[in-house]
């Protein structure tokens, strides 16, 4: 995961820091961006992590690279880990963006 506010980045790819546990980084996340009112762009290959924090999530094909789809994300803009995730539609997304992975496997 990658955030880059004007010409800083901080970069995270995944255990790097011992401070927060991913969740907690998420949540991070969420508040910078809610705060600061940037564009933010993730690039994750955690289905959880994309429906979680994502307004949007762009499903590639494998190469040659096309946009699959891209999912409106519609759930509340206000987000907890055991309240979102818990949501059936967190779960009908996440089901359906995964089967988009697996199209875009079986495509090759």
């Amino acid at each position: 995961m990658i955030l880059a506010v004007a010409t800083r980045a901080l970069t995270d790819h995944g255990g790097c820091s011992g401070l927060h546990s991913e969740y907690e980084q998420e949540d991070l996340i969420l508040a910078l961006w809610r705060d600061l009112g940037v564009t933010t762009l993730f690039v994750t290959h955690d289905i959880d992590e994309a429906v979680y924090l994502g307004q949007r999530v762009i499903v590639l094909s494998s190469s040659p690279t096309v946009i699959m789809e891209d999912l409106k994300i519609d759930l509340p803009a206000q987000r907890d880990q055991l309240t979102t995730r818990s949501l059936p539609r967190f779960g009908e997304l996440r089901g359906h963006i995964y089967e988009q992975i697996q199209r875009a496997r079986e495509a090759r």
